[in-house]
């Protein structure tokens, strides 16, 4: 139970939602916030999928209503092809709005053991560097939240024992095997956990210390919508980390168009990746690319910034009251600032 409580206190003190499915993970995690008294409200996605989906909804309401939380329901179009995928998708903008509409400081989701497992060996027989096997993280920054997954290091069987008495509903998906992760899941991880827990556990623990001290904090910043830091060998995996916290995750041929661009291109028609040697830098593309006088490129090419950081710039320049010159100094005296600090 100790390993429940390390990741509650976070939640003592702020507004918080959780992730409710109506399965046996999210009802047990509704059950051991309530009892450790941490205030949250729920939120449920219906994918119309579910023989029960009517059932699980009036169970999550009133189970809102009992506890004094508020329930948000979410009914999502039918999704016709990639579900897993395009399913989180759904789950996480709903969420996201959520959080942004009613200023929720943590998003709390039931993803155990098992779950990590799976996630483990689905990367792993993929090709995956260390973090994109563990990319599942109990505590995980986000720009305007925080993820929290209390149950991480918790096995599936001991939620099934503490859980036996509650009511919770059972998804027939995840028992077809048309799911990669449901075939991981009966071909290798329950097995593994059936008879391995324990050292399942502690090597996740060993490896996430092993990647705290391989990937040391890196100072990052942000001016004019634009996130930069120093550019290091780690720079692939802040910016990936960065990218995380925006809500987007890199594949891995993403990741090597990265390093063979040298950190200049565009992710996704979504965003920019940019560098000057000594920072990288990350901001989302405009939807409308603006165009600058010729007085604007001219500066901004002697001032070496680089050439997809200036239609970003010129947008912001158009929010201020500084002279061209004046504000392109700015930025560049921001950037030898940040230097020095770091």
């Amino acid at each position: 139970m100790q390993d429940f409580k390390n990741y509650l206190e976070p939640l003592r003190e702020s507004k918080n939602l959780l992730g409710f499915s109506g399965g046996i993970d999210s009802v047990f995690l509704f059950y051991l916030l309530v009892k450790e008294n941490i205030g949250f409200d729920i939120a449920l996605v219906d994918y119309n999928t579910q023989e029960k989906r009517l059932e699980i909804i009036k169970y999550a309401q009133k189970l809102a209503q009992t506890h004094h939380k508020k329930c948000y329901i979410h009914y999502a179009s039918k999704i016709t092809h990639n579900f897993e995928m395009q399913a989180r998708k759904v789950r996480y903008d709903f969420f996201e709005e959520l959080i942004k509409e009613h200023s929720y400081k943590h998003l709390i989701l039931a993803h155990h053991l098992n779950d990590r497992l799976e996630w483990f060996l689905m990367q792993l027989s993929k090709g995956a560097g260390l973090n994109t096997l563990l990319s599942f993280q109990a505590f995980e920054k986000r720009e305007q939240y925080s993820i929290i997954r209390p149950l991480l290091y918790t096995p599936k069987d001991k939620i099934k024992t503490l859980a036996k008495d509650l009511k919770f509903f059972e998804d027939g998906s995840n028992t077809s095997l048309k799911f990669k992760r449901n075939f991981f899941r009966k071909n290798y991880a329950n097995s593994l956990m059936q008879n391995y827990s324990r050292g399942i556990i502690k090597s996740f623990k060993f490896l996430d210390k092993e990647k705290e001290q391989l990937y040391p904090s890196i100072e990052i910043s942000q001016i004019h919508a634009i996130t930069f830091f120093k550019h290091s060998q780690n720079s692939l995996f802040t910016l990936d980390k960065i990218l995380k916290q925006k809500g987007y995750l890199l594949s891995f041929s993403q990741k090597e168009e990265i390093k063979r661009s040298f950190f200049s291109l565009e992710i996704a028609q979504k965003f920019i990746i940019e560098n000057n040697n000594e920072h990288v830098f990350i901001a989302h593309k405009p939807p409308k690319i603006l165009s600058m006088p010729k007085d604007f490129k001219d500066k901004a090419r002697k001032l070496s910034i680089p050439k997809r950081l200036r239609p970003i710039l010129y947008m912001e320049f158009l929010k201020q009251t500084l002279k061209i010159h004046d504000f392109l100094i700015d930025f560049k005296e921001s950037l030898k600032g940040f230097n020095k600090l770091n």
